[in-house]
């Protein structure tokens, strides 16, 4: 409007007063005002006026009438909104609804500038539509959560390319200089709404053969195996972060979403592998110390995940920073939790798998063993190279270490019990037989790098294992108290047996040829 006032009052009559807010004609003195600098001006000058006046009058006609057609347009587009807002929740795709979004927001910001006041009634209503859409798009994403979650096989993946670009888009947001990220406006231009995004599978399957794909996902330094599950909670995330900050009035919902996605998706892989859900809802057999590393390694993953977005949403809303960083905070311990527990549950099945070891070693004949070393030590030292490569492929080296050292220690304690009680063996050649295959469990432990071989004390437990105990003469009970008593001083008349009549003092010699003791 303030330009069309401007557009009139650059032809008024010379000296006639410009106020730019425009002038009231009704007015006596501006009547007279006006028609004093009217008769001061030449006949050519006032028609030359009088056609400039009349052509911007009827441009002036025609901006009001399309300002009416606008205000119209208005008054529908708020009956729609108003009216039907679950029809426009019920938008799926991430993509149409910030588009529907985005043109409204366009829409609405021309419409306040051209009439010049503020359209609250539909802002209000776009944002009860965001709110309503965020309560439907959490339910889909949960959804999608738990049915990947619980039909999770646990084997590793390939990883489309697109997921890495998702990658490297975060670490690229979390790796910006701060003072350029001021708000999330600024922010978002890491995350644009065009991104891969709209090329990934909610739920990944095998890739094709023409399409790029990687083994692992990288994130800096460190690289992790997939499962279909984390791939699914990074395309999720990503679309929540988008939606953070290029939405401004829906950040706070979109952080919370995000938050109870990734506490979702933590108790969902506890259920499943700590509680054998999965025995149940995938079809697994048992939970194996395979399925256990690729669960833990996608906590793993997640925890990296988590801490990009903690990052990213912090800077785009600093005001928000200590809000967020609780939050996240919390989220981040209980992962780290439940990865300890994923770690404990490793260690008791192979604390199970040295019982099962131990009984075995027990079964053995090593008196009369064919070959050294025996079936039972290579099925030993089988098992934990298996594990051994299982663990440094799917786990980082300090828990492949530490996971191991107890896994051997264990193997220790289980072994030592075994050796100085259920083992069976009468001979040396037995018991070299036992340390041989001590020896060569060690041999291939030391191969390993990383893994500590079985304790030396073995080795002494095996060498003072008594041979003889079994073939000593047997005595009954009141021959050996007799004995007792003979070895303490006090010797009743025992044929056969020379002993002194402590009263007397007199020697007795009985013949020894029939004494019980020495045959």
């Amino acid at each position: 409007m303030d330009t069309i006032g401007t557009l009139v009052e650059d032809y008024y009559p010379e000296g006639f007063p410009k106020s730019g807010n425009g002038v009231d004609f009704n007015d006596a003195e501006v009547q007279q005002k006006l028609s004093q600098c009217v008769k001061a001006m030449t006949l050519d000058s006032y028609l030359y006026l009088f056609g400039k006046q009349s052509h911007a009058l009827v441009l002036v006609n025609g901006y009001i009438q399309e300002i009416s057609n606008l205000g119209a347009k208005v008054n529908e587009q708020n009956k729609m909104v108003t009216t039907s807002p679950e029809l426009i929740s019920a938008i799926r795709e991430l993509a149409s609804f910030t588009a529907l979004l985005e043109m409204t927001t366009d829409y609405v910001e021309k419409m306040e500038k051209l009439r010049g006041k503020m359209s609250n009634n539909i802002k209000g209503q776009m944002i009860k539509v965001g709110k309503i859409y965020m309560g439907n798009y959490l339910v889909e994403k949960s959804r999608q959560i738990n049915v990947i979650v619980e039909n999770e096989q646990w084997n590793h993946v390939d990883a489309p390319k697109d997921y890495q670009e998702l990658l490297d888009s975060l670490v690229s947001c979390s790796e910006a200089n701060s003072v350029e990220l001021e708000n999330a406006q600024t922010t978002a231009k890491y995350l644009p709404l065009t991104s891969v995004t709209t090329k990934v599978s909610p739920t990944p399957q095998k890739s094709p053969m023409n399409r790029p794909s990687l083994n692992k996902l990288k994130i800096g330094e460190s690289t992790f195996s997939m499962v279909g599950s984390s791939l699914t909670l990074l395309k999720i995330v990503y679309e929540y972060l988008q939606i953070a900050l290029h939405v401004s009035f829906l950040f706070t919902q979109a952080v919370s979403d995000t938050s109870i996605i990734f506490k979702q998706f933590n108790s969902k892989v506890c259920q499943v592998v700590l509680g054998a859900g999965a025995v149940a809802s995938a079809g697994l057999k048992v939970i194996s110390a395979k399925h256990i590393s690729l669960a833990t390694n996608a906590l793993d993953f997640a925890l990296e995940v988590i801490n990009l977005a903690q990052i990213i949403l912090s800077n785009a809303a600093p005001s928000y920073k200590k809000l967020i960083s609780d939050s996240f905070d919390l989220i981040t311990f209980d992962y780290i939790s439940h990865r300890e527990e994923l770690l404990k549950k490793l260690l008791s099945i192979m604390s199970e798998r040295a019982k099962s070891h131990a009984t075995a070693l027990s079964n053995t004949d090593y008196d009369h063993l064919s070959s050294s070393p025996s079936s039972t030590a290579l099925g030993i030292t089988k098992e934990l190279k298996r594990l051994y490569k299982i663990l440094f492929r799917y786990l980082k080296y300090s828990d492949c270490v530490s996971t191991f050292r107890s896994i051997i220690t264990e193997f220790d304690s289980t072994f030592q019990s075994c050796f100085e009680g259920d083992i069976q063996v009468t001979t040396a050649a037995g018991k070299l037989n036992i340390i041989n295959d001590l020896r060569f469990i060690n041999f291939e432990l030391e191969n390993l790098p990383g893994v500590p071989t079985l304790s030396d004390m073995l080795e002494i437990t095996v060498n003072n294992i008594n041979l003889v105990t079994d073939f000593l003469p047997s005595f009954s009970d009141q021959l050996y108290d007799e004995y007792l008593e003979y070895e303490a001083g006090y010797h009743p008349e025992v044929q056969g047996i020379d002993y002194i009549d402590i009263d007397s003092e007199t020697t007795h010699s009985p013949s020894v040829d029939n004494s019980p003791y020495f045959p």
